[in-house]
């Protein structure tokens, strides 16, 4: 199993979202998410499609669960993957709400501190 942290699945995730879409018509969304926590993660992908289709919306799903875990990543889609996890954390650092937690944290740190 991949490490949360590590590049691959935010990757392989990114690659459910484009591929299934472009596959199959017949799906109505399908989503990809990376969670990561202080000390645990967690990764996952969702779809909908119609009620008659939903048997082959779980195949697809379970099909790129698989290639999450076995399929082997070359050395470009793996350095490209590391750079947008770059960028999505810088751009992330960028957000008015990121910034003022992180002014209020340092504001409560110096206060405590002196």
């Amino acid at each position: 199993m991949c490490s949360v942290y590590s590049p691959r699945p935010v990757y392989l995730c990114f690659l459910f979202a484009q591929e299934v879409l472009s596959q199959y018509t017949w799906v109505e969304t399908a989503t990809a998410f990376s969670l990561q926590l202080a000390n645990t993660g967690a990764i996952g992908m969702y779809g909908a499609s119609t009620p008659e289709m939903a048997p082959s919306m779980v195949n697809v799903l379970a099909t790129h669960y698989h290639r999450l875990v076995a399929e082997k990543v070359d050395d470009v889609a793996l350095s490209r993957a590391r750079n947008q996890l770059r960028s999505a954390v810088m751009m992330n650092l960028e957000l008015r709400s990121v910034l003022c937690d992180d002014i209020g944290r340092q504001v409560r740190v110096c206060v405590v501190v002196t």
